[in-house]
């Protein structure tokens, strides 16, 4: 989730909030004057606690509407008790959509710890503010949980309560320098410890990460397969030797400049206009456009790659084979001056409608030493001559030098220790064949073009195919 889509839910349930809230408010402020004029309540409360209250309740409904209310039942049961699996997420993808996640699961607390003490004297105590925040989050993981709305995951209760502790020693050193009328510099520097640790945490590490020559590989798990009862059978011949093989690197990869740049190129050539702001999915950024008769077009940038296409959910006619062959040569001209294109690409006809150029497969990259290009170029046009859909995968691998990587078999053991990527977590008794072992190659998250030992096969039955990647420079990320 990255922050747009953050504001965005916020904004939305902010007003559902406001409404129940205000429903819920005056149901109680209803049972309270009943409680005070008709059975002769002694027990006051304050407006200012009323209006705390109105606050803390709207904050719930807020946070209970992210967290479970606006998902869908599409998460199975299970837990993350693994501490820290986020941070470690992150790294490995060098993602700022999870380190923004992160951040938000303590910044959505942070009002809790912030309003609690206002509302009650005996929430001035730590451990009163500690075990409130904890049964809160403890009762939306349990809920998540039980709708299959979410997992229960150990980080969030961490940085749910994280983030109350910052509200609290905030406002714990406000109102000690309220009522001291004083500034309070212990109390200051408590309230800020949090936010400066967390500071300087994050500044080390983008710090470790800039000097690091290679990026970090996306591929690898956050946390381990369990393969303690996992029967592995590799039906291969694994060899002991090392070897050095060519290392590339893509120079698009994470190059945003260069997607803006082709989608105002587009924009331009076919008379469409951007709007609204850039989305973020993933490593993907989106810009919408639309034309002039208000249908919109999604250009897709892929970060991890520098690849890109556009495309439109409108039905529209697509032209005819005879039509779009009459304009291949003036698209091909103008994406050759875009460099969209290059000449030696190869021209076909697919599909009837649809315009393809494809670069050379290039010879055996493990081996080679000079760079390549290599992708392919896939446009549809309208009956408007706007294209329906726009495919862009070439980019340039720059050769740099030859690296040493570790052996087959010593990639084979990291499989048995369950260090790769698996969609569903393999279960208790299950077979994993292994039928081959091939060297392949990955994008790191700094646009290096990496070896990786590639591992295929099956799970139980040849049903369910099974592959991996083992990163094979030693001591990659």
């Amino acid at each position: 989730m990255d922050i747009i889509s953050i504001l965005s839910a916020l904004s939305e349930w902010a007003v559902f909030a406001l409404i129940a809230g205000a429903a819920g408010f005056t149901v109680i402020l209803l049972g309270y004057l009943f409680y005070r004029k008709k059975l002769d309540g002694k027990y006051k409360i304050s407006k200012r606690k009323f209006a705390v209250l109105f606050l803390l309740l709207g904050w719930f409904l807020v946070v209970l509407g992210l967290t479970t209310l606006s998902r869908g039942a599409n998460y199975s049961d299970d837990f993350n008790f693994n501490l820290f699996s986020g941070y470690v997420n992150a790294w490995n993808k060098w993602s700022l959509s999870e380190l923004q996640l992160i951040l938000f699961n303590m910044i959505m607390f942070l009002p809790m710890g912030f309003l609690l003490p206002l509302l009650s004297k005996r929430a001035e105590r730590f451990n009163v503010m500690f075990c409130v925040s904890l049964a809160v989050t403890f009762g939306i993981e349990i809920l998540q949980f039980v709708t299959s709305t979410g997992i229960f995951e150990l980080d969030d209760l961490f940085h749910n309560v994280l983030g109350s502790i910052m509200g609290y020693a905030l406002i714990m050193g406000v109102l000690h320098c309220l009522r001291g009328k004083k500034l309070i510099w212990r109390q200051i520097g408590k309230a800020l410890a949090i936010p400066l640790c967390i500071g300087l945490v994050l500044t080390g590490v983008f710090a470790a990460y800039q000097v690091k020559e290679l990026g970090n590989i996306p591929i690898l798990p956050a946390v381990k397969q369990d393969m303690k009862d996992i029967i592995v059978t590799a039906d291969i011949i694994l060899s002991d030797h090392t070897q050095t093989v060519s290392l590339y690197r893509n120079s698009s990869v994470n190059a945003l400049e260069r997607g803006k740049e082709a989608a105002k190129i587009i924009s331009s050539q076919f008379d469409l206009t951007f709007s609204g702001p850039v989305r973020i999915e993933g490593t993907n950024r989106i810009f919408t456009l639309k034309d002039q008769s208000g249908n919109l077009y999604y250009f897709n940038y892929f970060m991890q790659d520098g690849t890109w296409n556009m495309y439109s959910e409108t039905q529209a006619e697509v032209l005819s084979p005879v039509l779009i062959l009459s304009q291949k040569e003036k698209l091909e001209q103008w994406m050759l001056e875009k460099e969209f294109l290059l000449k030696n690409a190869d021209f076909k006809v697919q599909s009837e409608t649809i315009l393809r150029w494809d670069m050379e497969q290039p010879d055996n990259i493990v081996t080679r030493t000079s760079s390549f290009h290599e992708g392919v170029v896939m446009l549809t046009l309208t009956d408007d001559l706007v294209p329906f859909d726009f495919m862009n995968t070439i980019v340039e691998k720059e050769y740099l030098r030859k690296v040493k990587i570790i052996s087959p078999t010593q990639a084979f053991e990291r499989v048995l220790e369950g260090e790769f990527e698996i969609y569903s977590p393999l279960n208790k008794g299950d077979k994993l064949f292994i039928s081959s072992c091939e060297i392949s190659y990955i994008y790191d998250t700094k646009g290096y073009y990496q070896p990786a030992y590639r591992f295929s096969g099956y799970i139980n039955d040849r049903d369910h195919p099974w592959s991996c990647f083992i990163p094979a420079i030693s001591g990659a990320n």
